[in-house]
């Protein structure tokens, strides 16, 4: 059940709630541009989901994208399973011409979270041995 698409236009700022303070998914998003922006890697590691091991994730990510000023010129937040994860899909301008990503954020306890790194339970196929 689709629960809707919600474009909104960010605006900045490193904030994980809203006016009333509770966290929403747009301020962990708004957060994860402007940790990109100030090539942040403690700001973004913040955004991981708790565990994760995200430095080689957060690394690429600033590699790529880190202190382009990325202007977001619409960010379209779905949600389409559960009120408990958002796909983010990002679009704007940076110094280095246009931007474009996609993000999935995700709730973690009274958080929101950017889905940065990997679990530490995941191990890739080639990590797992068979006896």
């Amino acid at each position: 059940m689709a629960l809707g698409l919600l474009t909104l236009a960010l605006l900045g700022g490193c904030t994980q709630s809203d006016p009333s303070g509770r966290p929403t998914a747009k301020a962990a998003v708004d957060a994860y541009v402007a940790g990109l922006n100030a090539r942040d890697p403690h700001a973004l590691r913040q955004l991981a989901p708790p565990g994760n091991d995200a430095e080689s994730d957060i690394a690429r990510r600033l590699a790529t994208h880190g202190g382009q000023n990325i202007a977001i010129t619409s960010a379209d937040l779905t949600s389409d399973a559960t009120p408990d994860g958002v796909s983010a899909r990002l679009r704007g301008k940076g110094t280095k011409g246009a931007y474009s990503e996609i993000l999935v954020v995700a709730r973690c306890g009274d958080l929101w979270c950017v889905a940065l790194g990997m679990a530490p339970s995941y191990r890739a196929p080639a990590q797992i041995h068979r006896p």
